[in-house]
C-alpha cells in the first residue's frame, strides 16, 4: 500500500464506478435471478463519486493557477461531458423517428430532448408525472434525469465559489467547507422531509410531489455534496488526514463499507424518498472515499481488478449508451433472454466506438482556443432541440393524420388539461352527467364532453382515479338539486371479482345517499394483446372477435344485468359492438388508429363510441 499522489489516476473511484455501474445495468436488463432490485442505487454511488472527483479536480486546479476561474470549471466539464452525450441524443432521434410509436411516445422523448438542451430534463419528467419505476411509455431520454441534476449542480457550484473568491475566501479552505455544509444540511433535510416545501402540484407547476422528491436538485444535491465535503474535509483537517492514514482501520472500515455498498443493492426499499437503502449506500461510499488516498494493489495486479477498473473508467458512456439499447430493443423484439443478450453485447459495442473515437478523443485533444469548444457546444445544443422539434413535429402529425391522439393530450379547452378533469355548464341545463372512472374514463373524456354538451346537459368528470379513490370521494356535488346521471368507466379484464362487485357497491351507494336518477356503465373495450406501436417500420393488428371475448373478463357485465333485473336504473354499453367488425376486433379502421396501446382508446376509437352513448343519454331522458 503507498499513499497515491494527488495528481494520479486512482484506481479505487474506477472500482466505485464499475459498483455503480453495473448495479445499475442489472436493475435495467433484469435478467431473470442475476437482476439486483435496488440496483438503481447506482446513480447515489455515481453522485458522491462526482462530488469528490470534482472537488479534487478543483483542489488541482487551485493549486496550480492560485485562483479559481469559472469559465475553465464549466469549459473541463463541457470537454469531459457533452461529446458522449451529443453523439447518443443524435443516436436517439434517428432511432426513435424510425422505430418508436408516433402515439405519444415520439412526444415524450422529442419534450424530454427539448428540456435536456437547456439542463432541465428532470424536471420535465416531474412535471409530467414520469415515474422512473413505471413509466407509461418508453423513454430513451429517460436516464439524463441523473445527468441534468449534475449539470445544474455544476453551475451552482461555480456560482457559490466566484461569490467565495469575490470575498477572497479560498474556493478550497474551511469557510467554503462551511457554506457547503450548509448547502448540504439544507438538502438532506429536504430529502428526509420533502413536506418542508410547499407542494408544487398545482398551477403553474403541476411537479407531482412524488416525482419531485426523485428527480429534483434540492433533494438530490446533498449526495453530491457528500462527496465535496469529504474531498474539501481530507485537504482542511490535519487530524481527518491522519486518521484517514491508519492501516489498521483503513482494513476495519473499508471491507464492511464495500459489504453495506453491496447490500443495499439488493434491498428494494424506499425509491422516491429517501431511505435506509439510499443512507447505506452513500454512506458506505464516502467511507471508501475516505481512505482512497492510499492504494489497493489488487486492483491492477489482476485480471478481475483490472477489468472492473477498465468499466469504470468506461461507465459514463456505459450509462449513456445502455439505456436507449434496452428500450429499443425490447420495443421492437420483446423480453426474451436472447434478446437481453444481443443488447449486452450491443452496448459493449457501442460503448467501445462512443469511449475510443468520441470520448478518448476529444479528451486527449489540446484544443489552443476555447472559443472553439463554446461554440461547438452551442451549436450542438442548437442542434439537438432542433431535432427534437422535427421528432415532435414528425409525431404529432402522423398522429393527427391517423387519429391517434390520447385524450389527455386534446382536452377540451375548458378542462383541467394536466388532471383530465372537466367542468362544463351549459346555460338553462337542468340535467347534468357525472363521468367517474380510472384510466380508461380518461381515454374517453373528449367524446364524453362533446356527446353531453350537444346533448344540452352540464358535463363533469372526476377521471382519471383509482377505484379506491372514487369509493371514498366526497360526492355532495350530487345533491346540488339537478338531475344526475353518473357514467362509469373502469378497466376490469383481469381485475377479480371483488373489484368489480365493489363498482356495483359504489353504485348502490351513489343510488341510496344521492338519489341519482340514471347510470351508465360501459364494459371493456377489447384488449389487442399483440398490438404493436404504429411507426415507420410498423402498424398495429387487430385480433379476432372470439380471441377478444375469451379475453374479456364478463363479471362486470353479469353483475349489473342482475343488478338492472332488480329496477335499479342502469344500462350497459357494450364497446365490442361498436369497435369490431364481423369476426375481428382491428386495431386501425380506415387508417384510423383505434387504440394508442393495447387496451386504451386513442380518440379515433373513443370518436365510436360517443354516438351510441348520446344516444343512450337523450333516450332516458339525461
Amino acid at each position: 500500500m503507498e499513499p497515491i499522489a494527488e495528481s494520479e489516476f486512482r484506481l479505487e473511484i474506477q472500482l466505485l464506478r464499475a459498483i455503480a455501474i453495473i448495479s445499475v445495468l442489472s436493475n435495467h436488463l433484469r435478467f431473470p435471478y442475476i437482476t439486483l432490485p435496488a440496483g438503481f442505487h447506482g446513480v447515489d454511488i455515481f453522485f458522491v463519486v462526482s462530488g469528490f472527483v470534482i472537488s479534487n479536480s478543483i483542489i488541482r486546479h487551485q493549486a496550480v493557477e492560485k485562483k479559481f476561474r469559472v469559465g475553465a470549471f464549466l469549459l473541463r466539464r463541457v470537454t469531459r461531458l457533452y461529446p458522449a452525450l451529443f453523439v447518443t441524443t443524435i443516436f436517439i432521434f434517428i432511432c426513435s423517428l424510425v422505430t418508436q410509436s408516433y402515439i405519444h411516445v415520439q412526444q415524450v422523448t422529442a419534450g424530454a430532448g427539448r428540456s435536456s438542451t437547456f439542463f432541465l430534463s428532470n424536471y420535465w419528467f416531474a412535471r409530467k408525472h414520469v415515474s422512473y419505476f413505471s413509466p407509461l411509455y418508453p423513454n430513451p431520454m429517460l436516464h439524463t434525469w441523473s445527468l441534468n441534476v449534475e449539470e445544474q449542480f455544476y453551475i451552482g457550484l461555480a456560482v457559490v465559489l466566484l461569490i467565495l473568491g469575490f470575498f477572497r475566501t479560498s474556493v478550497v479552505g474551511r469557510v467554503s467547507m462551511f457554506v457547503v455544509g450548509i448547502l448540504f444540511f439544507t438538502s438532506l433535510s429536504l430529502s428526509v422531509w420533502p413536506s418542508l416545501l410547499p407542494s408544487f402540484d398545482r398551477s403553474p407547476f403541476y411537479f407531482s410531489d412524488e416525482e419531485i422528491s426523485f428527480y429534483s436538485l434540492h433533494t438530490r444535491a446533498w449526495e453530491v455534496l457528500l462527496g465535496v465535503l469529504i474531498a474539501l474535509g481530507i485537504r482542511n483537517s490535519h487530524t481527518l488526514r491522519k486518521l484517514g492514514s491508519k492501516e489498521w482501520l483503513r482494513q476495519i472500515c473499508v471491507p464492511i463499507s464495500v459489504i453495506c455498498l453491496i447490500l443495499p443493492l439488493f434491498i428494494y426499499g424506499s425509491q422516491n424518498h429517501f431511505g435506509f437503502g439510499l443512507a447505506m449506500a452513500t454512506g458506505s461510499t464516502s467511507v471508501i472515499l475516505f481512505f482512497i488516498p492510499h492504494r489497493i494493489d489488487w486492483l491492477s495486479s489482476n485480471f478481475f481488478g483490472r477489468m472492473l477498473v477498465i468499466v469504470g473508467n468506461l461507465s459514463y458512456v456505459i450509462y449513456l449508451v445502455h439505456w436507449p439499447i434496452i428500450i429499443y430493443g425490447n420495443q421492437l423484439f420483446g423480453e426474451s433472454i436472447f434478446v437481453k443478450v444481443i443488447e449486452v453485447l450491443v452496448i459493449v459495442a457501442l460503448t467501445y466506438l462512443v469511449g475510443r473515437y468520441v470520448e478518448r478523443s476529444m479528451m486527449s485533444r489540446r484544443f489552443s482556443k476555447s472559443n472553439w469548444i463554446w461554440l461547438g457546444f452551442a451549436v450542438g445544443q442548437i442542434t439537438v432541440f432542433i431535432l427534437m422539434t422535427v421528432l415532435l413535429n414528425v409525431g404529432n402529425g402522423e398522429k393527427i393524420r391517423h387519429g391517434g391522439i390520447v385524450a389527455w393530450q386534446q382536452v377540451d379547452g375548458r378542462c383541467d388539461s394536466n388532471k383530465v378533469q372537466c367542468n362544463t355548464n351549459v346555460p338553462g341545463a337542468t340535467k347534468s352527467v357525472l363521468l367517474i372512472g380510472d384510466s380508461h374514463s380518461g381515454a374517453f373524456v373528449n367524446s364524453y364532453v362533446e356527446a353531453v354538451d350537444s346533448s344540452r346537459m352540464n358535463a363533469v368528470s372526476l377521471s382519471p382515479a383509482k377505484l379506491e379513490a372514487v369509493v371514498d370521494y366526497d360526492f355532495s356535488m350530487l345533491s346540488n338539486g339537478s338531475d344526475w346521471t353518473v357514467v362509469v368507466y373502469f378497466h376490469t379484464t383481469h381485475a377479480d371479482n371483488n373489484y368489480t362487485k365493489s363498482i356495483i357497491e359504489l353504485l348502490r351507494n351513489l343510488r341510496d345517499d344521492y338519489d341519482v336518477s340514471h347510470f351508465i356503465v360501459f364494459l371493456d373495450n377489447p384488449l389487442i394483446d399483440n398490438w404493436r406501436a404504429p411507426s415507420f417500420i410498423s402498424q398495429p393488428k387487430g385480433i379476432s372477435l372470439e380471441h377478444a371475448l375469451d379475453t374479456r373478463s364478463r363479471s362486470l357485465e353479469e353483475d349489473v344485468l342482475k343488478l338492472a333485473k332488480t329496477g335499479f336504473p342502469v344500462q350497459v354499453i357494450d364497446p365490442f359492438k361498436y369497435l369490431c367488425r364481423n369476426d375481428s376486433c382491428p386495431a386501425q379502421v380506415d387508417g384510423i388508429d383505434l387504440y394508442f396501446d393495447p387496451d386504451h382508446l386513442a380518440i379515433g376509437g373513443a370518436d365510436l363510441l360517443r354516438v351510441p352513448f348520446k344516444e343512450l343519454l337523450l333516450s332516458q331522458g339525461g
